[in-house]
C-alpha cells in the first residue's frame, strides 16, 4: 500500500522517484502527548464530528514539513530527532494568519517552537476557518449529504438515460422513413438505385 502525506495541500507519496529525491517518510509519534502535538501542527478536523482529527498509526508526515534541524543522519539514513514537530505548511493565506497568531507574541517578539497542547483531545472542537481538508481520500461531508448529493446524481442519470432512448428511439423512425420515402421514389422510377 502506497504511504500518503497527511499535511494540508501535501500530495507527497512514497515513491522511488520522491525517495531519490531524499523525501522521507515519519509516522506519527506512539506518545499521545506528542501525537497531539503533531495533530494539532497539521490542523485536520475529524469528517464526521468536526473536532481535531485523530491520526492513525499508520498516518504520516513526509520531512517536506520538517526544518531540517529536525533530522539526524545515521549510517546515511535520515531520523528525526526526539521532540521534532512539523512545523512548514502551506495553508491559504487566512489559514496563516490564524496560524501565526497562536505560534507568535508579538510583544515578545519570540516564535513558539510547538503551539501549546489543549487539555483534551476529545473535546477540542475545531472550526471550518482553522482547519483545511484537501486529499482525495478524504471527505468531509456527512453521510446524509453524501446520500442527498448520490439521489440526485441518480435522478438527473435516469432523466438522461430516457433522453438518450428517445432521441435513440427517433433516429430509429427517421432512418425507417428515409427508407420507406428511398422505396417510394425507385418505384416510380423518380430516383435511380445509382444514387442511393
Amino acid at each position: 500500500m502506497v504511504k500518503y502525506c497527511a499535511a494540508y495541500n501535501c500530495s507527497n507519496a512514497d515513491t522511488k522517484l520522491n525517495r531519490k529525491q531524499g523525501i522521507t517518510f515519519h509516522r506519527f509519534p506512539k506518545d499521545n502527548k506528542k501525537k497531539q502535538q503533531w495533530a494539532q501542527a497539521v490542523h485536520r478536523a475529524d469528517p464526521v464530528s468536526g473536532k481535531l482529527w485523530t491520526p492513525s498509526e499508520w498516518d504520516m508526515i513526509c520531512s517536506q514539513h520538517f526544518n531540517p534541524d529536525c533530522f539526524k543522519e545515521i549510517n546515511g539514513k535520515k531520523f528525526l530527532k526526539e521532540g521534532s514537530c512539523p512545523s512548514i505548511f502551506s495553508f491559504p493565506d487566512n489559514f496563516q494568519r490564524i496560524d501565526n497568531s497562536l505560534r507568535r507574541s508579538k510583544r515578545a517578539g519570540i516564535v513558539l517552537e510547538n503551539p501549546p497542547l489543549e487539555a483534551d483531545p476529545s473535546e477540542v472542537h475545531v472550526t471550518p476557518a482553522t482547519v483545511t481538508t484537501d486529499h482525495h481520500y478524504h471527505i468531509a461531508d456527512s453521510p446524509k449529504t453524501l446520500k442527498r448529493k448520490l439521489d440526485e446524481l441518480l435522478a438527473e442519470n435516469h432523466k438522461l438515460r430516457r433522453k438518450l432512448r428517445n432521441a435513440s428511439d427517433q433516429e430509429e423512425r427517421l432512418h425507417k422513413n428515409v427508407e420507406i420515402l428511398l422505396d417510394k421514389l425507385h418505384s416510380k422510377d423518380m430516383l435511380s438505385r445509382e444514387v442511393t
